[in-house]
């Protein structure tokens, strides 16, 4: 089941910090997404704006927010994650977080009545 099909859809943005776009690439490939699987987060694909190559945008789908909250709180729990948060040679890269949770507006709405 993809993020997109999933009841709750969270829009998570990111405005990196100037020159750490790389860092926050590879510090996410090293650990933050090993990480999503391991905790059972459904992303659906990374964007950056166009507009805006600092700006990094994913979406993740939940079935519920307390499914949401308890995922998020084992991710932010994980002890590797920790480590890395709290290591003497961490370098923040994210200036601006925004993260917002969305709920099907129109259930029987398909994306074949919008489009026709």
């Amino acid at each position: 089941m993809t993020a997109a099909s999933m009841p709750l859809l969270e829009v998570r943005t990111y405005h990196l910090l100037p020159d750490r776009r790389e860092y926050f690439e590879a510090r996410s490939r090293r650990l933050t997404f090993p990480l999503f699987r391991r905790h059972g987060f459904r992303v659906e694909r990374f964007w950056t704006a166009t507009d805006d190559p600092l700006t990094v945008v994913y979406l993740l789908g939940w079935e519920s927010l307390e499914e949401r909250d308890r995922k998020q709180a084992a991710f932010d729990a994980d002890p590797d994650w920790v480590a890395m948060m709290t290591a003497a040679d961490f370098e923040p890269s994210i200036a601006e977080a925004e993260h917002v949770v969305l709920e099907r507006f129109v259930e029987a709405l398909e994306t074949e009545e919008v489009v026709s």
